[in-house]
């Protein structure tokens, strides 16, 4: 089961202790949870699950056709700026549950697992569960 709870105007960080590993990937101390973060313009997105998990948020925008290609992605699956931020937040998301490089994000032809893909004008929200 999925539950998204929003919470406005409270900070936490008094009472939960957010560190990085290596590759930069959020981890709680002495916890059994997994947490992924992201953040665009004045909005922070924690997912904290007690399975692998990735999140990702961006502001749908003008964008590069370039990438596209980048991406390994035909025009005719990107055939607006709103499918290009979902496939975009999708795969960071995947990249950030299975704590890769953002320099993968080109080579990931068979992603596993769930998703959920939220558009919240102006924003596309992914989740990699």
């Amino acid at each position: 089961m999925l539950k998204i709870k929003l919470i406005k105007g409270r900070d936490y960080s008094k009472y939960v202790k957010v560190y990085k590993d290596e590759n930069g990937k959020p981890y709680l101390e002495d916890s059994k949870n997994y947490v992924s973060i992201s953040h665009q313009d004045n909005f922070t997105l924690v997912a904290i699950s007690n399975k692998p998990i990735g999140i990702d948020i961006e502001r749908v925008r003008k964008y590069k056709e370039s990438m596209n290609n980048y991406l390994g992605l035909s025009e005719k699956v990107v055939t607006s700026k709103y499918k290009f931020f979902k496939e975009w937040t999708k795969r960071e998301a995947y990249i950030k549950r299975k704590n890769l490089k953002l320099g993968e994000i080109r080579n990931l032809d068979k992603m596993e697992g769930k998703f959920r893909t939220f558009f919240i004008y102006p924003y596309v929200v992914s989740l990699s569960y």
